[in-house]
C-alpha cells in the first residue's frame, strides 16, 4: 500500500536485532491481503462474485454506503497516521531493529496496537461497502484470524525488549480500543512496533 512505501524502504536497510515472523503470520498476511483487497476488487470490477450478493433496498444502501465510507476514511487516516507516528520503528512484521525505542506519542498514546484499530475499522467499513457475503466479509475474517494469531506475539517480543516500560505503558493504554480513563504519561525515550 502506498502508505506502508517510505517506511518500507526505511525498514529494509535497519539491521535487525530479534525477528520472529512465522509461516503462519506471512500466510494471514496474504489471507489478509486476499480478504481485505482482492475479494472487494474482484467485486467492483467484475461479476466474480455476485453470486454472493444479497438483496438491499434503495434507503439502506445509501446508508451504509455513506456509513461505510465514513469508517473507511477514518481507517485509512489512522493507517497512515500509525505509521507516521512510528516512522523508523514499523516493520511488516515481528522484527526489533537495532535502533528500535517505544513508541508512546501521538495515536499510540492511547492504544498499543493503532494499526490492528485501523484494519478493523475498514474491515467493518467493507462490511458496509459491498452487499455481498463474501467481498463484504472476507476482510473482517481474515482481519480477526490475524489478530489472534499476531497480537498476542507482539506483546511478547516488546515485553521483553523494553520490560518495565513497556508494562507501565500496557497498563495505562488499550490495545485496539483507546483507554480515556487515565491520562498516562510513560518516562523514556524508548518507542516500539505497532
Amino acid at each position: 500500500m502506498f502508505v506502508r512505501y517510505p517506511y518500507e524502504r526505511q525498514h529494509r536497510r535497519s539491521p535487525k536485532t530479534d525477528e520472529r515472523s512465522s509461516w503462519a503470520e506471512r500466510l494471514l498476511l496474504v489471507g489478509l491481503t486476499i480478504g481485505g483487497l482482492v475479494l472487494p476488487l474482484l467485486y467492483t470490477f467484475g461479476a466474480h462474485l455476485r453470486f454472493a450478493d444479497f438483496p438491499v433496498s434503495g434507503t439502506t444502501r445509501r446508508k451504509t454506503t455513506a456509513s461505510g465510507a465514513v469508517l473507511q476514511m477514518c481507517g485509512l487516516w489512522l493507517f497512515w497516521r500509525s505509521h507516521y507516528d512510528l516512522g523508523g520503528n514499523w516493520s511488516p512484521s515481528l522484527e526489533i531493529t537495532e535502533q528500535h525505542t517505544l513508541v508512546t506519542r501521538g495515536v499510540y498514546a492511547r492504544v498499543r496496537h493503532p494499526m490492528d484499530a485501523a484494519q478493523a475499522l475498514l474491515a467493518l467499513a467493507q462490511m458496509l461497502l459491498p452487499p455481498n457475503c463474501l467481498a463484504g466479509t472476507g476482510g473482517l475474517l481474515m482481519f480477526l484470524a490475524f489478530y489472534v494469531v499476531r497480537v498476542q506475539r507482539e506483546e511478547q517480543m516488546m515485553r521483553e525488549h523494553f520490560d518495565e516500560a513497556y508494562a507501565a505503558y500496557a497498563a495505562t493504554t488499550g490495545r485496539i480500543l483507546p483507554r480515556w480513563s487515565q491520562a498516562r504519561r510513560v518516562s523514556g525515550g524508548k518507542r516500539g512496533a505497532s
